[in-house]
């Protein structure tokens, strides 16, 4: 009995040590783990962080450590904020993408998320635009997929994507410097790890070593930490393997969304084919070698002598020996393009994108399957980006006009993009909404709030970009525009003496202090897109407005205001007066009814309310009979009697188009003068 219990009590001690042996470590990782957190070790890698009021997210800075092996090679982006309590009538866009998306060279207004955000908010104004880019620069599908898995809990009304010029030599890239290897369990994991202070420790300590790594040189642009020396031949296996990982991320994207029943509009890929030469050539065969440099260089010497004819014929020569040289499919797609051969030009500077061995152009094939998948899900949406730019292009082959190197626009080509995802929304999202507005997109277009400053940064960003591998191009001369008052700002915050916002608070001193109030009005409305829920921006916006005499602008900005911050007498008032000034009688019924109903001013503003609400009825009539000089004379009459001479005179206009003679506006447009001299 005695040696039962001993058996019994040891088999106890034998189960309790195997416990302790399975849970030391597990609490030993956790103790680690809360030291290394309580000693404020590593980085809070969540998506997104709490402003200092509480009421706002914006994207975590140090969320893009989530993707980088090496985090001195990590890129943050734009801090878009959105309120954490979504509000009535918000319509939220999430932005998923690399640093196209991004808007480099200009970031923050030349962005196409930015241009998207004015135009959709300047089309459908009693709407709350909100839109979040989450781009980063060089990131790939991965970083996609992953961010896509906590969007979903943010109440999106849609995504757009436009990924995948970065799938090889970006950040996890098979073809990069930040690869953590070819299995996709494996780099999820890795992602989802990078989360613990622990793991983090562990992958510094094994990137730290590598001191004469390339990517490790802050020196190098971070186009050359990541790819340098990795090179991805056509239909090679990390070719192959590249295309599998970005359609397996993407399909998981979209399937992801359409589960949660969110819209994603996806656009396919541009890069400029027409006037960037292939950065890496390869033979195919060592074995033609010879034989394909020989011709090769007799082609460019003949070529280097002005006979474009002749060099085309012998580097269509050397092509039947090597079809698959990137450099060579260049020349003759270049020659071809010269002598108005554009249907050949095209396929071959296509071939010489294709054969390109730098991969930072991604393949067709990427195009191709986002508008195969697209027509999987309901809620995916295909926006045909390359057909947006190639319209706008000369002969329909994408080159310098729009883009500034191998994949990034220039402002032209980002309204461009800007305008293919718009058309989408507005087709889908917003056919069935009533709007207010009446303006045409081309005056929006007009208006959006692009300074000479994001010109002039644009330019030196890009210029600094290519200075270096793989473009190895010299610095030009300092433009003119360099050296005026906005290249100097724009140069200060090219090297970081200076940030984006203390930028814009210069600029808008300055052109306030020189009387420029059109720029200075370009630079509130920035100011309006960066900082969505500061008052004092709308406020500078609608003052400036008004002094430009931009009357539609003016509403818009009061309107916000009203919507957004603040309601009493004074904004109604303004909002009121404004409508009806420029004929909107509809729009000013509710803000004369708050006037009315929130005030002691009734008597005074029901006639003006009977007197709007009547000129609707007349309008709607005129809409069937657009040239009835009975209506359009009542409506003028109402509009002057009211002391609307603006609106009023609009009409008198169309009276005497029709009837130079009538008797009864000349009478109006003569009370019209007499008023207006009086003044």
């Amino acid at each position: 009995m005695k040696d039962a219990k001993m058996n019994k009590s040891g088999r106890k001690r034998i189960w309790a040590f195997k416990i302790i042996a399975i849970f030391l470590p597990v609490l030993l990782i956790f103790l680690i783990e809360a030291f290394l957190r309580a000693s404020n070790y590593g980085d809070d890698m969540a998506l997104f962080r709490s402003d200092v009021t509480g009421k706002y997210f914006y994207l975590n800075p140090q969320v893009g450590k989530r993707y980088f092996t090496n985090i001195k090679n990590s890129t943050n982006g734009n801090i878009d904020f959105f309120p954490k309590s979504k509000t009535v009538g918000a319509y939220r866009i999430f932005v998923l993408g690399s640093s196209t998306s991004l808007g480099f060279p200009y970031m923050y207004n030349g962005a196409f998320p930015r241009m998207l955000k004015y135009k959709l908010q300047r089309l459908y104004p009693e709407k709350n635009i909100e839109v979040i880019n989450l781009s980063l620069s060089a990131i790939n599908s991965y970083a996609v997929l992953d961010m896509a898995k906590e969007v979903v809990s943010y109440q999106p009304d849609a995504v757009i994507i436009y990924c995948g010029q970065n799938e090889y030599h970006g950040a996890l890239g098979i073809a990069s410097s930040g690869s953590f290897g070819s299995s996709s369990l494996v780099i999820k994991t890795f992602i989802w790890s990078k989360k613990s202070r622990l793991m983090q420790l562990l992958y510094n300590l094994l990137y730290i070593n590598k001191k004469n790594d390339i990517s490790n040189d802050l020196h190098r642009t971070l186009m050359e930490r990541l790819a340098f020396g990795q090179k991805v031949e056509f239909g090679s296996k990390k070719y192959k393997r590249g295309i599998v990982q970005f359609e397996n991320n993407i399909s998981e994207v979209l399937e992801l969304f359409n589960k949660n029943k969110v819209p994603v509009f996806i656009g396919n890929l541009v890069s400029n084919c027409k006037d960037l030469h292939p950065f890496a050539s390869n033979i195919s065969h060592n074995d033609t070698k010879t034989s394909f440099d020989r011709i090769f260089k007799e082609a460019n010497e003949i070529l280097q002598h002005g006979d474009s004819i002749k060099a085309l014929t012998i580097y269509q020569k050397a092509l039947s020996i090597d079809s698959f040289h990137a450099e060579c499919c260049y020349r003759v797609g270049s020659l071809a393009y010269s002598a108005g051969n554009y249907s050949k030009a095209r396929v071959y500077l296509l071939k010489a994108k294709e054969y390109d061995n730098l991969r930072f152009r991604a393949p067709e094939e990427f195009s191709r399957f986002i508008e195969t998948v697209s027509q999987k899900y309901n809620n995916t949406h295909f926006v045909d980006v390359c057909a947006a730019f190639e319209k706008e292009s000369p002969h329909g082959i994408v080159g310098n006009e729009l883009l500034l190197e191998h994949v990034h626009p220039n402002l032209i080509g980002y309204s461009v993009m800007a305008d293919a995802f718009l058309n989408s929304l507005v087709d889908v999202e917003f056919k069935q909404v009533p709007t207010i507005n009446d303006l045409s997109y081309s005056i929006i277009s007009q208006q959006l709030p692009i300074s000479k400053f994001d010109t002039i940064y644009g330019y030196i960003s890009n210029i600094l970009l290519k200075e270096n591998w793989p473009f190895n191009e010299p610095l030009p001369i300092p433009t003119d525009a360099e050296k005026s008052f906005e290249g100097k700002v724009a140069g200060g915050v090219a090297v970081k003496q200076f940030s984006w916002e203390e930028a814009m608070e210069k600029l808008f001193e300055h052109y306030i202090d020189n009387h420029q109030n059109k720029d200075a009005l370009k630079i509130a409305e920035g100011l309006c897109l960066e900082f969505p829920y500061q008052v004092k921006y709308y406020e500078m916006a609608a003052k400036l407005s008004l002094q430009i005499g931009d009357d539609d602008r003016y509403f818009f900005y009061i309107l916000k205001i009203w919507m957004g911050f603040t309601r009493n007498y004074e904004l109604a008032e303004q909002l009121f007066i404004t409508a009806l000034k420029n004929d909107k009688p509809e729009l000013s019924i509710p803000f004369l009814e708050y006037g009315i109903q929130n005030t002691n001013k009734g008597n005074a503003l029901k006639p003006i309310k009977l007197s709007a609400e009547h000129i609707i009825k007349l309008k709607a009539k005129l809409q069937d009979n657009d040239d009835n000089i009975d209506l359009l004379n009542q409506i003028a009459g109402i509009y002057i009697m009211g002391g609307n001479l603006k609106a009023g005179k609009k009409y008198v206009d169309k009276v005497l188009v029709l009837d130079a003679n009538n008797y009864l506006a000349k009478g109006f447009l003569a009370k019209i003068h007499k008023t207006s001299n009086h003044y």
